[in-house]
């Protein structure tokens, strides 16, 4: 297998975390990374909070740029990535490292991904997430798949 760097796009629990972690079962060195990992305590419990999202979200590029360093085969990011400006960092740096990446977009029944939401997503935000979601304009030389869930 050559190097590949899976990155989910969907709306908050569109399934992203089960999909991720289905894509490792024939690849045990696989790593998944996601920006929220840095919002789980020292008790195991996830404790969002908006003044760490940036926060976050760094130390997501910063294990991402650990796991290309350490040529890990399969690297999945598990983060929302509504648009190509959300994920465009993980592509262009899979690319200049040599993996190949392609971006996953789950599509799926919006009104159940905000009822299975696990991390308290309000509405409001997840309605702007599922906007951001249908309109947004992939690069046509970007891989990108779209699965429905």
């Amino acid at each position: 297998m050559n190097k590949q760097m899976i990155i989910m796009s969907a709306v908050s629990g569109m399934g992203k975390s089960t999909y991720a972690k289905s894509l490792t079962k024939d690849h045990p060195s696989a790593i998944i990374l996601s920006a929220d990992d840095y919002h789980i305590n020292t008790d195991g419990v996830y404790d969002w909070k908006i003044e760490n999202l940036s926060a976050a979200h760094l130390d997501c590029k910063i294990r991402t740029k650990a796991a290309i360093e350490a040529e890990i085969e399969l690297i999945i990011i598990d983060n929302t990535n509504i648009s190509p400006v959300d994920a465009a960092w993980y592509y262009e740096e899979a690319k200049i490292a040599g993996y190949e990446p392609k971006i996953v977009r789950l599509h799926g029944d919006f009104d159940a991904a905000f009822a299975r939401n696990v991390h308290g997503v309000p509405e409001k935000t997840h309605k702007n997430q599922r906007r951001g979601f249908e309109k947004a304009q992939w690069p046509t030389y970007w891989n990108v798949e779209n699965v429905e869930v």
